[in-house]
């Protein structure tokens, strides 16, 4: 019996590309058939899946974007039902925009529709089929690396779409005929498809003109020009810019013409500019509606903060904008990519007849989460603190599970094992999209064992693109995602990767049973931590946070292996977690500091020490009882020793530590001084990458290096307020059987916390608790 975690399929049609000698990146084709649907009995289902991604037209509508990334070995398939898009009487055209952006050799498209009795109406292959390189994108824009998701600026001339092109009837005669490709994996897509929400922005920042100006070295990159300061409007139009906020009005913007007499009189012309807020961090595409002369230019820039109360999105990595060149006369579009922003900048460039805008809004993109799980107390900072982290897990939460929105917009294992998981299932109980991730990450692991680091594709075959700490979350959140569901597919599936992981570590352990001077990269946290620098291939020494999660997800692994039936696999463990017990006091623990120290080289202990590590040994239980109460005293309470602190990711360690330890109240303290204090109190809408928007210690030194503020690695305290408040353990898969013990937090609270069953309703009201919970569960105290 096969556990079908993922459902591969097989195609009713071919794999078809351009015909092409060398693709090339940032290219986009256009793929049109036209068809009959006579003979043919509805309900209709459209099938469709392409690298890297496809925009999706029947009869000139848009049905669907997508599909969501995934390694080339297997491929997202999106299915549609689309028999109201589809007419019975005359001809119809399916067509379809794909970005190739990589310039992928195994680029494809494929599509078929099957009518309710399967039968295939239409599909993909070299009969009847057209494709033609996308005049209206520009391929040479500015390239940025760090994002996996949308690496190249968006360039986009209306002037050279082909008019009509998405409807019977066009006359694609002078298109090319396409070529059959290589056929590839397809899966089931398993997650439901993202909905669309018209928002407009809540405010204007400030309208002002500025000098159009062009950058001789990177002239392709708009964030230059979008984030040069201007000055109040004298020479250029802007009316009724407020309408931009709203439905119904229009606004009209236009360039200063007086350059054109050639006086001088006005040195070079000015562009109007205006900045938008849309209130918080948000998803989605900017779309517009306007009317214009043909060739005039709106550039837009993406930004989550302005910098001193100006727009500048050109200083960091990442130079998030895009170009639309007007057709003469009323148009609509939508940019191909969704972006992350809370700021837009309009720059109306070289428009020397005005642009009349009558409307202009995002269109909102995040997972159709239900917000299932909640924290309601009497304490303002608290709940704002709680409401700003269940925001920041819904904006990491698009078709995929990412980081954040704003930079890589990649899915990062640790990242998203640690944190994001069990913050998914405490605020919204759902479990289709972690699915998702924990078969795509399991589907990356590398051949000597360790999990690739980012796992939504397969853009780096590097061996060395994994971490030892990110690979072992992985089975950590392995083991968690079974005990929520009780869905014992996931270890049958995945206990071969857990196995190989677990070998491919076990063969690093040196004479003392510990991991030491690693071949392999390791990250724990973006703070100083002696013998670990993600910048370098490889960890020095023995270090104390890895051996303490290699001996915590262990245990996890044992569990695994008690399912299995695996007694040889289970006696390897428990030999490992042996070894590591016997050794680590002995090799961290340094009796003059009174905590341990972040590593060994040699016999020598390092002087570094960090909270990484003493939590790292009370949260896998290598610090118990009296000796982990004197560690906490040690450097919280009487704060006797300095040490690193952790920055948000891995403060919620801490957390969970010290609630094990049964200090919940200090944990609570650290909530107050670090999340509320730090992003709470100043205004923050979403969870900050570090402490600090505007720079890092993490070098040891302070580097003015801009964080992102939407990192949902940093929303630790939404699962933390829910299930480690009201004491929730899981004591049978499936959360049939569980432990509450609710806490006293100095405060009133009202809490809903998610599982498969329903919703766990606790009330704390002056120290008199009120349980209630779904039928079938059953609660000891």
């Amino acid at each position: 019996m096969v556990d079908k975690i993922l459902q591969y399929i097989c195609p009713a049609a071919e794999f078809i590309w351009a015909d092409e000698e060398k693709p090339s990146t940032n290219s986009y084709y256009l793929f049109r058939r036209e068809f009959a649907s006579e003979g043919f009995h509805p309900p209709f289902t459209l099938h469709v899946s392409a690298i890297k991604k496809y925009r999706l037209y029947l009869n000139g509508q848009l049905i669907g974007q997508g599909p969501p990334p995934a390694a080339p070995y297997a491929n997202i398939l999106d299915s549609y039902t689309v028999e109201d898009f589809i007419s019975a009487d005359r001809q119809n055209c399916l067509a379809a925009e794909v970005q190739n952006m990589n310039g992928s050799q195994d680029a494809f498209f494929i599509a078929w529709i099957t009518d309710a009795h399967n039968k295939v109406l239409l599909s993909s292959g070299k009969e009847g089929w057209h494709v033609l390189r996308a005049p209206m994108w520009s391929c040479d824009t500015q390239h940025d690396r760090q994002n996996s998701n949308v690496s190249y600026q968006e360039h986009y001339d209306a002037r050279l779409c082909p008019e009509g092109w998405t409807l019977p009837g066009f006359d694609d005669s002078y298109w090319n005929k396409v070529k059959t490709a290589a056929p590839l994996p397809l899966i089931k897509r398993d997650i439901p498809f993202l909905p669309e929400e018209k928002v407009y922005a809540h405010s204007i920042c400030y309208v002002e003109e500025a000098l159009s100006l062009e950058n001789r070295v990177r002239s392709q990159d708009l964030s230059v020009a979008l984030s040069l300061a201007g000055k109040p409007v004298e020479n250029s139009l802007v009316d009724s810019p407020e309408n931009l906020l709203e439905e119904s009005g229009f606004s009209c913007f236009g360039s200063s013409t007086a350059h054109q007499t050639h006086t001088f009189l006005l040195d070079g012309y000015y562009d109007p500019c205006i900045v938008i807020d849309f209130g918080k961090v948000m998803t989605g595409y900017i779309e517009f509606d306007m009317e214009g002369p043909g060739g005039a230019m709106v550039d837009v820039g993406y930004a989550e903060r302005l910098v001193d109360g100006h727009f500048v999105n050109s200083i960091e990595t990442l130079h998030c904008s895009g170009r639309y060149i007007l057709r003469k006369g009323r148009q609509q579009f939508r940019f191909f990519a969704w972006e992350s922003f809370r700021f837009v900048k309009l720059r109306f460039r070289d428009c020397f007849s005005p642009i009349t805008v009558y409307s202009l809004h995002a269109l909102s993109r995040t997972y159709p989460y239900q917000l299932r799980g909640s924290f309601k107390s009497g304490d303002a900072r608290l709940d704002k603190l709680f409401s700003i982290c269940r925001h920041t897990l819904r904006l990491c939460s698009n078709d995929y599970i990412m980081d954040t929105p704003w930079r890589e917009q990649s899915q990062w294992c640790g990242d998203t094992c640690a944190v994001l998981l069990g913050g998914i299932y405490a605020c919204f109980g759902d479990t289709k999209l972690p699915g998702k991730f924990l078969h795509q990450t399991g589907l990356v692991q590398l051949p000597h064992g360790l999990i690739k680091f980012t796992t939504q594709s397969w853009d780096n075959g590097d061996w060395r693109a994994s971490t030892v700490d990110y690979s072992l979350w992985w089975a950590d959140a392995l083991w968690n995602h079974y005990e929520y569901t009780g869905d014992m597919a996931w270890i049958h599936r995945y206990w071969p990767h857990v196995c190989k992981l677990a070998y491919a570590l076990a063969d690093q352990l040196d004479e003392h049973g510990l991991l030491g001077n690693l071949p392999y990269k390791a990250f724990i946290d973006w703070a100083l931590i002696d013998g670990v620098d993600w910048m370098k291939s490889y960890v020095a020494g023995e270090n104390a946070f890895l051996n303490a999660q290699f001996y915590g997800v262990a245990d996890k692994m044992i569990r695994m292996a008690e399912l299995m039936n695996d007694t040889h696999m289970s006696g390897v463990l428990q030999d490992i977690r042996g070894g590591i017990k016997a050794a680590f006091n002995s090799r961290f623990f340094d009796s003059e500091k009174g905590c341990y120290v972040d590593a060994n080289f040699n016999g020598r202990l390092s002087l570094r020490v960090s909270e990484h590590s003493n939590m790292a040994a009370i949260l896998w239980g290598l610090c118990t009882g009296d000796e982990a109460e004197a560690v906490i005293n040690h450097l919280f309470v009487e704060k006797k020793q300095e040490f690193t602190i952790a920055e948000p990711f891995a403060t919620a360690f801490t957390l969970r530590a010290l609630d094990l330890a049964g200090h919940y109240d200090l944990a609570y303290k650290i909530i107050h001084e670090r999340w509320c204090a730090w992003m709470v109190d100043k205004g923050a809408a979403s969870t900050f990458e570090e402490w600090g928007m505007n720079g890092s210690w993490r070098l040891g030194y302070y580097t003015s290096v801009m964080r992102s503020i939407s990192h949902a690695w940093s929303a630790g305290p939404a699962q933390f307020m829910i299930q480690n408040t009201i004491g929730l353990q899981i004591m049978e898969p499936g959360c049939v059987k569980i432990k509450l013990k609710p806490k006293d937090i100095g405060t009133d609270y009202r809490i809903e916390c998610p599982i498969p069953q329903g919703n766990i309703a606790v009330k704390w009201e002056n120290g008199r608790v009120t349980i209630n919970a779904p039928e079938g569960v059953e609660i000891i105290g």
